[in-house]
């Protein structure tokens, strides 16, 4: 198969219903069952658009979903098209699906559709004709931070000129996802030296922050999915511009990243929406960022997780002591004043200590009248009392 010489592609994404047993668990799932339950999520819900993977279990899902950057079927549609070389060759029969196709053989003529929002099943036709026509590539050569976060259960990578394919084999059937291949180079991802990433380019271009602006003053709200602003151009010469690399974190599936002191823009190549979070959140998810912005961090933002902690745990104020419980609702926003006062009444605990998938967020206070959990941008609180975190079979040391 020549991939240096490649089909010029017009990429026509194909939406499919889910009717996997995977897929209905993940629309059996409540917002309301999960500590922290995010904008994402709930824009997910609301949306078919929305890719959401799921994982093994709905409660998996939902916490999965609350540190991951979804997508939607307009955002992969807007990655820039790629161009490569016409072949002139005459069909060719493909046994596999009992048709022709024209080399190099496509993804699209085996009968795969650009899967958005359902994972599909196949025989093991499929799944020969998979490894026949298609380049098998490891993880570690594709690089690629959306897979890693959203698809490494398909332990096989297959790609096309048109599309990649994750898959897994099932007994005699295999389950596959499918994106469009210039989506997938849009994330930043590799495949290999014959079908090289046309965007290289834009990814490893840098810039210096200018040294005075933020997300504040340019007037950009935190979340995701956000439109691009008609001066979204100028405002990212005014930004640190870092590389994956740099930013050493597979949690930011975006490759075109933008830091300022107070946040991060996160963009895929050409991509028509930004992921907008705060410096707190990133740095919380273990991502780096150039010494000069974390020096100037602490200017533009609201210092979270730094108040002293009380030394003398025998004088720490209850939720009930503060005028959280019981009264207070779920979630609750967060100022400096009542931030402080959490953390230094609370004891950290660990989401490992607290053993339960429903705790999805990494900053978890314990009292001795119930838990709170604060979001990484320290913007708000869900309370809960000891006995309703033990409701959801969680362990309180």
């Amino acid at each position: 198969m020549r991939f240096q010489s490649l089909l010029c592609l017009a990429l026509l994404v194909t939406y499919c219903k889910s009717t996997s047993q995977s897929m209905n668990r993940r629309s059996q799932l409540e917002p309301s069952d999960v500590v922290g339950t995010s904008q994402d999520f709930s824009s997910a819900q609301r949306n078919p658009d929305s890719v959401v993977i799921p994982r093994s279990t709905a409660a998996e899902t939902a916490a999965a979903v609350e540190i991951e950057q979804v997508v939607t079927s307009s955002e992969v549609e807007s990655a820039p098209p790629i161009q490569v070389e016409k072949i002139d060759a005459p069909p060719v029969m493909i046994p596999e699906i009992g048709s022709q196709c024209k080399p190099p053989v496509t993804a699209s003529c085996l009968g795969i559709s650009s899967v958005m929002t359902a994972e599909t099943q196949g025989g093991a036709a499929l799944a020969k004709a998979l490894k026949k026509y298609g380049r098998l590539i490891t993880p570690a050569m594709h690089a690629c931070h959306y897979y890693s976060r959203n698809l490494a259960r398909y332990p096989n990578i297959s790609y096309f000129t048109d599309l990649v394919v994750y898959w897994s084999e099932v007994e005699n059937n295999i389950n596959y996802w499918a994106f469009p291949t210039n989506f997938i180079f849009s994330a930043g991802c590799t495949l290999d030296d014959d079908f090289k990433n046309p965007f290289l380019a834009s990814l490893k271009t840098t810039q210096t922050w200018d040294g005075t602006t933020s997300l504040k003053s340019l007037g950009y709200p935190l979340g995701s999915n956000l439109p691009l602003p008609a001066n979204f151009t100028a405002d990212t010469l005014k930004a640190e511009k870092i590389t994956q690399a740099t930013h050493a974190c597979t949690w930011a599936v975006r490759p075109m990243i933008y830091a300022f002191p107070d946040g991060v823009i996160y963009q895929f190549v050409g991509g028509n929406t930004i992921n907008v979070y705060s410096y707190n959140k990133a740095i919380a998810q273990g991502c780096y960022l150039p010494k000069a912005l974390a020096d100037a961090a602490g200017n533009y933002g609201l210092v979270c997780g730094r108040n002293p902690m009380n030394p003398d745990p025998l004088t720490r104020n209850s939720l009930t002591e503060l005028g959280l419980l019981p009264a207070t609702p779920a979630n609750r926003a967060l100022d400096a004043a009542l931030l402080m006062s959490l953390e230094t009444n609370g004891k950290p605990l660990s989401k490992a200590s607290l053993k339960c998938t429903f705790a999805s967020r990494n900053r978890i206070l314990q009292f001795a009248d119930g838990i709170a959990f604060i979001d990484d941008d320290c913007t708000n609180v869900n309370i809960f009392t000891n006995q309703l975190v033990k409701d959801r079979n969680c362990t309180i040391p």
